[in-house]
């Protein structure tokens, strides 16, 4: 019964991208330019660019957090793990990290707490880049939203001090069996972190920007606008346990935030091409990851 009213909030979702696109079918269709593969292209080497950021901000929550195993080791583990995000259930993702640090030494507890760690400040930075975005004047959001967001990020705010975040996640690891001594989480690093996935986000907005370029006319000042766009359907994806890399539901709600800035056809159009931009980009890095990986274990 779980697993369909997991696959029927997936359908749902794309129902909801697919309905939208076949509503307005005649301002897809009447768009200036018509599509131009060229942008997109373009924008290519950005999205490789973003996933390279990210691994290397997670280098530096792991020298922190989990020890000196060295910017290759980072890097590759944090690359290699994204296939996880495509399997049911957010849980192989991190699995996929203790995984490959597993054979470093390094203790499960602590990817773990660099893993909870990431995801809270990715999450903070999402937020962060969103809530910039709405400050032009964007479309309004759907009620509740607003309210929603920033509960979300004051209690990430919190849960991130080390005061309360030293406690919880001992208590965590200990009931997982994996309790740990130390954990030396400073609020200046998390902030840090933060900001380096906020500036991150805009070099994907920026090639998101470029992607849209390829379907109509957009700014270069939309850029904001993109990468706000993404970032929270980044999180909704997140949130969405259900849905093997958020499949759908991020789909839905980069088409329902873009579609007052865009129109809905080019929003839904625009979702479903930023799905395969972003997947071909994941496939190519997780893949060479795993492949270095697989070599050194073979030498």
């Amino acid at each position: 019964m779980i697993r369909l009213l997991k696959i029927g909030a997936v359908a749902l979702c794309f129902g909801y991208v697919a309905a939208t696109l076949a509503r307005n079918l005649d301002e897809f269709r009447a768009l200036e330019f018509g599509f131009r593969p060229g942008p997109l292209v373009a924008g290519f080497p950005l999205a490789l660019a973003y996933l390279v950021g990210r691994a290397l901000v997670w280098h530096r929550i792991a020298a922190r957090l989990i020890g000196p195993t060295g910017l290759r080791t980072d890097v590759l583990s944090w690359l290699g793990s994204l296939v996880g995000k495509y399997l049911p259930g957010k849980l192989f993702l991190l699995v996929g990290r203790v995984t490959l640090y597993r054979s470093r030494g390094a203790p499960a507890g602590r990817v773990g707490v660099a893993f909870a760690v990431e995801a809270s400040c990715g999450t903070l930075a999402s937020l962060s880049v969103f809530a910039a975005s709405r400050l032009g004047g964007s479309t309004p959001l759907p009620g509740g939203w607003a309210a929603a967001l920033a509960t979300l990020a004051a209690a990430l705010v919190v849960a991130t001090h080390p005061a309360v975040f030293t406690p919880l996640a001992r208590l965590a690891l200990r009931a997982a069996g994996h309790p740990i001594e130390t954990i030396a989480l400073r609020w200046r690093d998390v902030w840090g972190w933060t900001f380096a996935m906020a500036c991150n986000w805009m070099l994907l907005g920026a090639g998101f920007t470029l992607l849209l370029r390829s379907l109509t006319p957009v700014a270069a000042d939309f850029t904001l606008t993109a990468s706000g766009a993404f970032a929270i359907a980044g999180v909704a994806g997140a949130l969405a346990v259900f849905a093997p890399s958020g499949i759908g539901v991020r789909e839905g709600v980069l088409t329902l935030v873009l579609s007052g800035p865009l129109g809905p056809g080019v929003a839904a159009a625009a979702a479903i091409l930023a799905r395969l931009w972003l997947t071909l980009a994941e496939a190519m890095v997780s893949g060479a990851a795993l492949w270095v990986v697989r070599a050194e274990h073979v030498e």
